[in-house]
This record gives structure tokens, sequence and C-alpha cells, in this order.
């Protein structure tokens, strides 16, 4: 198997298209590492390697994405221009792909199920740069960009139920002087996020039990999943309909389902009376459709002085992205319908930013990062019952600060300790493992943790490098508050399994509170 990485093709555009230009212009095609600023908004992160948490490497991007890059320079040295554009996903390569029938379930398409030409996920971005300042002690470099994501088909519940149209502006600089240099980036989203009018109800297998002389015995149907037979309001759990399409009764019973209003003024409604059955809309059937405006931002900073230059270094480090709870879903009552509203926090693409002067070695670290969950919703018969998780450059503020040491010995040798404060920037509820629920009125602490981490390389040959990354991770009073959230659908289950045994569940596998230690230690070769 060969796996490639990235390879593209770099001409002159001058000389190809015989340009008398001052300055050159370059066309770049292929698969190739571009980033925005300090890699927040837009990374080179297409496909990554498996994310273990506490594994950390430079080089976890498995494969950068296929694009173009139009480059070139309008005054030498001083200002020059990158134009940039992505396919991220192609949904309209093939007629297979084009004909397949994924919107039978959106508001008006039950008879216009095919997916249909154009659903590209692509990316086009532009970025100046400008070296405003340049002498022998000082330099300044401002990067001033902007850039556009299409993505129009997204998984809420289902695939293709959404649609998403992202634009961030921001800028980013560096600048040296003397001993002193320093960065910072930022940035803010604009767009929406159009959620589809869906019908939740689908035809699936369904097992029944059926008493046979006191012995359990079982037979599978098939059922229309939020079509039920008696009244959702009254009946906790209402025995589903049946789906009959070769009895009369069947049809017709089918033909008020099928063509019933689409709205979710229509939960919970009766529909329909067939041979003495009556037919009821479940209680989250339908659900409307509506917008999510992109509201979000951030900023990262840092600041570094030499003591000894260039053997010794300190620095300090801020950054703050904004933070916010799902827009798509109602904690408090998952079966209402949701309207139009903002999300404030920060979305960025292809992101694995952890530091520049002071660098994170786990909580942002690498592609494996804490899972940090938001409000869990209110438990609701057939619907999720799972936070949603944040991991990336969103929802967080930290400080942090680093020692860089360079000895002058016969290797090249680096140590780089770090220590870093972490806080979540929108405060969530706590959670209560006993219920299984969050709190309605107390909110989880907002700080995380202290990460405290190290990067020692040794130069053993040339381009043979040993390397050591170690860290430590307590746990502040936010992950306490949360302790015990499940992560998954699996832990899910455990935490809703009846203990028979009486012992305590604190040792269950769900999100913890525990001291986290990472060691990670390698040889890397470049050629």
């Amino acid at each position: 198997m060969v796996w490639i990485r990235e390879i593209w093709l770099k001409f002159c555009v001058n000389d190809a298209l015989g340009l008398g230009f001052n300055h050159n212009h370059f066309f770049t095609l292929g698969s190739f590492p571009f980033e925005l600023g300090r890699g927040i908004a837009l990374g080179s992160a297409f496909a990554v390697s498996q994310r273990f948490l506490g594994f950390f490497s430079d080089t976890t991007i498995d494969q950068y994405a296929y694009g173009f890059k139009l480059s070139g320079e309008f005054f030498t040295n001083v200002l020059n221009y990158d134009l940039y554009g992505a396919i991220l996903e192609n949904r309209s390569g093939s007629f297979t792909n084009t004909t397949l029938k994924i919107r039978g379930q959106e508001f008006g398409h039950r008879l216009d199920q095919e997916r249909g030409p154009g659903k590209v996920n692509f990316i086009v971005a532009g970025r100046l740069r400008w070296q405003a300042i340049k002498n022998g002690t000082c330099s300044l470099q401002v990067e001033p960009y902007i850039l556009y994501n299409r993505a129009p088909e997204q998984i809420l519940e289902f695939p293709a139920d959404s649609k998403a149209q992202l634009g961030t502006v921001g800028v980013a600089g560096e600048f040296v002087s003397g001993n002193w240099e320093g960065g910072l980036d930022t940035a803010f989203n604009f767009g929406q996020q159009e959620i589809k009018g869906w019908d939740r109800n689908k035809v699936e297998f369904e097992n029944r039990s059926i008493p046979l002389i006191a012995v359990p015995d079982s037979t599978v149907v098939i059922v229309n999943s939020r079509v039920v037979t008696q009244d959702p309001n009254v009946v906790a759990k209402p025995p589903k309909a049946f789906f009959d399409p070769n009895s009369t009764a069947g049809k017709q019973a089918q033909e008020i389902i099928n063509t019933t209003g689409q709205d979710a003024s229509q939960n919970g409604k009766l529909i329909g009376t067939v041979a003495g059955t009556q037919l009821f809309n479940d209680l989250n059937r339908f659900r409307n459709p509506h917008n999510n405006k992109f509201q979000g931002w951030m900023f990262v900073g840092d600041l570094a002085y030499w003591i000894k230059k260039p053997t010794l270094r300190v620095a300090a480090t801020f950054g703050y992205a904004s933070g916010d709870e799902d827009p798509n879903q109602n904690l408090d009552d998952p079966n209402s319908v949701l309207f139009d509203g903002n999300f404030k926090g920060f979305i960025g693409l292809q992101e694995l930013y952890s530091g520049i002067r002071v660098q994170s070695a786990f909580f942002l670290g690498g592609a494996g990062r804490i899972p940090r969950p938001l409000t869990v919703p209110n438990p609701d018969e057939g619907l999720a019952e799972l936070p949603s998780l944040v991991s990336g450059f969103s929802n967080l503020m930290f400080i942090g600060s680093s020692v860089n040491w360079f000895p002058k010995t016969a290797r090249a040798i680096g140590v780089r300790p770090n220590i870093l404060f972490y806080w979540q920037a929108h405060a969530t509820k706590k959670f209560d493992i006993t219920t299984g629920q969050s709190s309605a009125t107390e909110f989880a602490r907002n700080f995380y943790g202290t990460e405290v981490n190290s990067f020692i390389d040794v130069e053993l040959l040339k381009d043979l490098k040993f390397f050591t990354v170690w860290s430590v991770f307590v746990p502040g009073g936010h992950f306490k508050d949360i302790r015990g959230t499940p992560l998954s659908k699996d832990q899910l289950k455990i935490l809703d399994n009846v203990d028979v045994t009486g012992i305590d569940n604190d040792k269950l596998p769900l999100l913890g509170s525990d001291i986290a230690y990472t060691v990670n230690v390698g040889l890397e070769y470049r050629y």
C-alpha cells in the first residue's frame, strides 16, 4: 500500500503564459500544507493520525487537502499574497452519488429524494503578508486573511440534514525587536448553519415480546419509528404503528403517515384512524427548519525575551476562544421546537494548534485531546442524551509560560519546560452521576486544570534526533463537577444499568477527574 502525504506541481505563471510582469507569480496544484495565521482559523490537518489521548507528535497529519494556490509578490520582499482553494469532500463525483436517495425525510422531498448535483464541500481563502518593518534588529510582519467554507451536507441527526456557510476574517502578526519577540492571531466567524426541516419517522425492524404459556418469546416486526397507536401525550411508551403495505388497512395507514402535514406543530397529534386503530405522530416526529448564525471569535498571543541569545529564553502566552452550548439541542425539553439563534462559539477548520513559544503537550497537543463535554441534555425517549463535545480551540481561555534552554554542547540539545492554566469561556452545568442528568440550577466551575510538560530533544547524528515529551495534567474544579459524564452511547448504557451489588460506582469508565500522566519517547529521522 502506498500512502502519499503531500505531492504537488508548482510552476511560474509568468514563464508558462509569457507574461511580462515585474514580479513572479506561481501556481501550485496538488496536496500541500496551507495555513492562515497560526493555523487556528484554517490549519493543514485534513487527515490526521489516530487520536490517542496523550500521544504527541509534530507530524500527526497523515495527508494534506488537495487544492490549488496562486501566489506572488506585489512589492519585492515587502508585500506578497496567496489565493487558496481546496476540496474537502466531493459528493458529486459520480452518477451514483448524485442519484443517491438521501432526502426522503427532508420536508417537501418525499417524492424527490435524490441528492442532486453540486454537493461539494470546499474552501477558498486569501491572505496578504506585509513586511512592515525589517532592519538589523527589528522586524514586523502583518498577515490579514479571509476564508469561506461551503459545506452543503452536514450530519446533525441524519446524513445531509443540515448545511453551513462559514466565513472567517482575521489578522496575525509577528515581531522581533532586539531580544524581544512575539506574535498574535485573532479571528472572527460569520455565516450560518441551516438546519433542514426533517421527518424523523422511518421504517425499521423491532423485536416484540409475545407471552406464550408464561414463557417470553419474541418476533420481529416492521414498524414506523415515530408513529404510534396510542396518544403519546397520555401513554409513556405507546406501541409503534406497523408497516404493512401488503394489506388494504396497511396501505391506508401508510398513506396517512406519508401525507400528513410536515411541521413540528403536528407532533403528538392524531393524524387518522384505520380499521379502528388510531394513528398518532410521536412527540418528536418532526423537526422544524431553523438557522444558526456564527458569531464566534478568538485571540491568541505570546511574548518572549532572550535572557542569553541563543541559549536561554523565557516566554508567556494568553489565549481566548469564545464558547457556547450546542444550538441544536434544547437542554430543558428535547421535544420542543428550536428557533433561529446565534452560535457564539469559535469555529476553526482543520486546526491542531498547540502553541508556538509556549506549547501544550496534553490538553491542546497533537491529535489526541481531552474531550470537553457541554451540558448534558435532559433525557428523552428516542433522542440523543449525550452532550456535545468540544476538543479544539473553542470555549477556552488559557495563560502559560515557558523556558527554552539550548546549551552549547557538541550535540544540539533543547529543553523546553512549559506550564499552562486552562478555563472554559462559557459556563456549563454540573453533572450528577446519581441521576445521570445535569443540574437545573448549578453551573460547573470554569477552571479546567493545570498542565506541566517538557520537550527534550537531543541530536544523535546528522538528521537523527532523540526526543521525549512528558506531561502532567492536574484537573481543576470543572472536571470534578462533571465527573461521570458519559461521552459515548456505550458509556451511557453503563450509566443506565442498575447496580444490584450496592457497590459505589466511582470506578465506572466515564469521564473522571484523576491526575493524568503521559510520556512519549522516540527517534526522528529526517531525509
